[in-house]
């Protein structure tokens, strides 16, 4: 926990089309985070870039099928320059953070703790110096 008094930058995630026990699990997870807040969850990808357009998002974790990044996400990274996608592939219990310059970084096996920490790393890299 920061030092009484210190104010938190809560890092803002737009949760995205995960079947509904790993969006819970990510969920709990992030809620139980001090620096984390989910601001807001769409259950398909027709609403994304709304949804990010009104929430302003620094991180979207995407349901995403075998390691593909849906080509709403590439819309929503161009569209959204500096915002980073964390794609959650359910069945295969593996994740990837995207960035805009569409490098796609696996993360191997998903646990709570490493989607925290995918979250914090790829918000650092979002907030200017």
């Amino acid at each position: 926990m920061p030092p009484r008094g210190v104010a938190i930058a809560q890092i803002r995630i737009l949760v995205v089309d995960l079947p509904r026990l790993v969006r819970d699990m990510v969920e709990q997870t992030i809620d139980r985070q001090h620096d984390m807040a989910v601001v807001g969850h769409c259950d398909s990808f027709d609403g994304m870039l709304e949804a990010a357009d009104r929430l302003a998002p620094d991180i979207v974790v995407v349901g995403i099928d075998d390691g593909g990044l849906p080509r709403a996400c590439l819309e929503l990274m161009l569209e959204h320059q500096g915002l980073n996608v964390l794609g959650i592939e359910a069945r295969g219990g593996r994740a990837w953070l995207y960035e805009l310059r569409l490098e796609q970084v696996e993360i191997d096996e998903v646990a709570p703790a490493d989607v925290v920490r995918s979250i914090r790393d790829a918000a650092r890299r979002h907030t200017p110096a």
